[in-house]
Formats: C-alpha cells, structure tokens, sequence
C-alpha cells in the first residue's frame, strides 16, 4: 500500500481517536474539562461592563467548543492533517517517522475502540 494511502487512511481515523480520548467521561482529561467548564460558565455579577459580557461570551464558547465531540472533530482533523504535513515536508526523515509512528498509533487505537465497540454489541 502506497504511504500517501496509509497516510490517508490514519489522517480519517486518528482524529476521531484525539477526540475520544479527550471527550470520554472518566477519562484522563475529565478533570480538564471540568475545569474548562467552570471557567466558560456565564458570570452575571460582571453583566453591568459591556467588556467584560464579552470576554464572557468568548469564554463561554470556548468552553463549549473545547467539550463538544462534534465540534472538536474538525479541530482535530485540520490539526492533525496539518501537524503531519509539517513534518513531514519541513523536517528530518526520522521525525516524518516520529510523526507518522504517532499518527498511525491514534488510527489503531481508533480501529481497535470501533472492534470493541462492535463485539460489544453483537
């Protein structure tokens, strides 16, 4: 299999492992989240400063872009797709295969969740 085809394939499947891992309650980053939570929640003691109502307002959809599968998902492919192609073109051979090891790693470890998740249900 050519490599641009396998690169292909992990580019489709790691991003939605990134996003699993960072999403999954109970999970290693639950507490991160949390934290991102409180720190978006709206605050309406600061409502009276128009400044402060929008810093609120990027706050408060940061926070929810950052716990939302569905929105990080297209984070995490652009991230990924551009993050491999910079290593790739701009690096030394051994880190293009630092880069790819990785992302074929997150592209398994996805295959092997939708396994699971398969005979889990079957």
């Amino acid at each position: 299999m050519p490599t641009e085809l396998l690169d292909l394939l992990a580019l489709l499947l790691a991003p939605r492992a990134l996003v699993d891992a960072w999403t999954h309650p109970g999970g290693l980053f639950e507490d991160v989240l949390d934290w991102i939570d409180v720190w978006g929640a709206p605050n309406s003691a600061d409502d009276a400063n128009a400044k402060r109502r929008w810093r609120d307002w990027l706050r408060e959809k940061l926070a929810f872009g950052l716990g939302c599968a569905f929105c990080l998902s297209y984070h995490a492919a652009f991230w990924c797709l551009l993050l491999m192609y910079a290593v790739v073109l701009w690096l030394p051979p051994i880190w293009a295969a630092v880069g790819r090891f990785l992302l074929y790693w997150l592209a398994l470890t996805q295959v092997s969740v939708l396994l699971l998740q398969r005979t889990r249900h079957e």
